[in-house]
């Protein structure tokens, strides 16, 4: 809130002027180092880092805005998963905050990629693992890039390089061949009780999301 309400912003307004600026020399080097580069993929998540990046780049900044089953998000947070870039556990979360979190996460995401003039496409993790080939090529007419040789040895099945990725879920740093497929452990785990209770928190989104009764 402080970051989009102008009064609030002048208690820290120094503070988030040399954030935005550092931000700035960040993609500036990047630019300048990789000159042939016309797309830069952030996979990053947050929206407050998405109003710092509008306010550092402007309308360049495309959003793909990415969403997945709060059900599903529930319970992959309370997995346990051992990161090797940390050498300890992710952290876990409960259901009430996952569901929280998945809330307030897709109510500002887009609010925030559409005041940063900015393109803006939703999409849906249940159909990209259902074509993952597909939607890669649709992610790039996104961007203008047209006519690019992807890495899938075929329609689920992709070739994966070295990812620039300083933490996250543990699938981030895999290389080779990957096959992407769709994680519904959660489906058949879940008691009716705990998928009630994110039900409960999460339905006015998750009926605007097309997630009641339909994609689960």
């Amino acid at each position: 809130p402080r970051m989009i309400v102008p009064l609030l912003r002048r208690c820290y307004r120094r503070d988030l002027s040399e954030l935005v600026e550092s931000t700035r020399r960040l993609y500036g080097g990047v630019k300048a180092a990789y000159p042939g580069v016309r797309v830069v993929v952030d996979s990053s998540k947050s929206p407050s880092y998405l109003v710092l990046l509008r306010m550092a780049l402007g309308p360049c900044v495309h959003v793909v805005h990415l969403v997945r089953d709060p059900r599903a998000v529930a319970y992959s947070w309370r997995r346990r998963k051992f990161n090797p870039d940390s050498g300890r556990d992710m952290p876990l979360f409960g259901l009430g905050r996952s569901a929280l979190m998945w809330t307030v996460w897709n109510l500002a995401l887009p609010w925030a990629a559409r005041s940063s003039k900015g393109r803006y496409l939703r999409l849906h993790y249940e159909d990209f693992v259902d074509r993952p080939r597909h939607y890669v090529r649709k992610l790039a007419e996104f961007v203008d890039e047209t006519g690019l040789t992807d890495s899938f040895s075929d329609e689920s099945v992709a070739r994966v390089g070295e990812q620039h990725t300083l933490s996250g879920n543990p699938l981030r740093f895999q290389q080779g061949s990957v096959r992407i497929r769709s994680d519904d452990e959660w489906a058949f785990k879940m008691t009716r009780k705990e998928r009630s209770r994110v039900v409960a928190l999460t339905w006015p989104l998750l009926i605007r999301y097309g997630y009641w009764m339909t994609r689960s």
